[in-house]
């Protein structure tokens, strides 16, 4: 999404598998084995950049609940020339899957506290609007995922 005059916001939506998990949908299991993804990827990334290019975390995995689901998130920067911070908020959607929304925002100089405001205000009604419906079977075993 182009905001001509103030600037830029980017959405990623992408679906992804682990295996060697439990259940996803117990929130320590997701945390744990997300961090351990996000851990060895940018590790792995950092080694083969230059100097001008790293990532590192910007915030730490947390549960953040946007109306009626919680999300995981975190967020990422680039230590690269122009770059924003990226942001991912991420849904459990069965015992090995899970959908990550991503969001990063560019500002044109001098409407970058403007601009940022704005887009966050996006992302909320983005965010605010995902509703995850799961079938009979994947609801129980979400309901009883977190119950103990």
């Amino acid at each position: 999404f182009n905001h001509r005059g103030y600037g830029n916001i980017g959405f990623g939506l992408e679906i992804s598998r682990l295996n060697q998990v439990e259940n996803l949908f117990e929130d320590i299991q997701l945390k744990n084995k997300l961090t351990l993804v996000y851990t060895k990827q940018n590790d792995a990334f950092n080694l083969k950049a230059s100097k001008n290019c790293q990532i590192s975390l910007i915030h730490d995995f947390e549960f953040k609940q946007i109306n009626h689901e919680s999300f995981l998130c975190y967020g990422q920067s680039q230590k690269k020339l122009n770059d924003s911070p990226e942001l991912y908020y991420v849904l459990a959607i069965s015992s090995h899957h899970y959908v990550t929304f991503s969001f990063n925002y560019s500002a044109v100089r001098n409407t970058e506290e403007i601009w940022y405001q704005m887009a966050k205000a996006i992302e909320h009604q983005i965010l605010s609007s995902v509703k995850l419906e799961l079938n009979d079977k994947l609801q129980a075993e979400k309901d009883c995922a977190n119950k103990g």
